[in-house]
């Protein structure tokens, strides 16, 4: 692949998750107001839930090492969910093709991605006491799930 393509890729890739990771912390009205601001950390979002769980220093480093060991994953899935949803719109534009093996692809992709991400949080959600791990459980099984309005 040249570099060019390989840059462009990774770009869309990037701004896939970035899109969908700022749909998920912007989507729930009562997270915002309490979101740090990007210069209070290079993982605000680690920052948020330290505040938020009132996490001690032991517990925050579980969850720091667990959510970067879980980026690469994340990443990865993200640029799989690019190139699945690049194959279906080729396939939809073309009148004469049957869609049902691309959108089977990136509905199985789909079902991966929660998988995965199901997984990182009941393990993010083991470093956590009881109550940390219910408050975290509950804020962000909808959203993983993609159930945006339960509550």
């Amino acid at each position: 692949m040249k570099r060019g393509q390989l840059i462009l890729l990774i770009a869309l890739a990037l701004g896939v998750c970035m899109f969908f990771c700022s749909r998920y912390w912007l989507h729930d009205k009562r997270m915002t107001s309490v979101m740090p601001q990007e210069r209070e950390s290079l993982l605000p979002e680690l920052e948020w839930l330290r505040q938020r769980l009132r996490l001690d220093a032991a517990q925050f480093e579980k969850v720091k090492a667990l959510h970067l060991a879980y980026r690469p994953k994340c990443q990865g899935l993200c640029m799989r969910a690019h190139e699945a949803e690049t194959a279906l719109l080729a396939v939809i534009r073309d009148s004469h093709k049957d869609a049902t093996a691309a959108l089977k692809a990136r509905a199985e992709l789909h079902v991966e991605c929660q998988q995965a991400m199901l997984a990182h949080v009941r393990q993010t959600a083991a470093c956590l006491n009881a109550d940390q791990a219910k408050q975290f459980l509950d804020t962000l099984l909808p959203h993983v799930l993609g159930m945006y309005s339960a509550g």
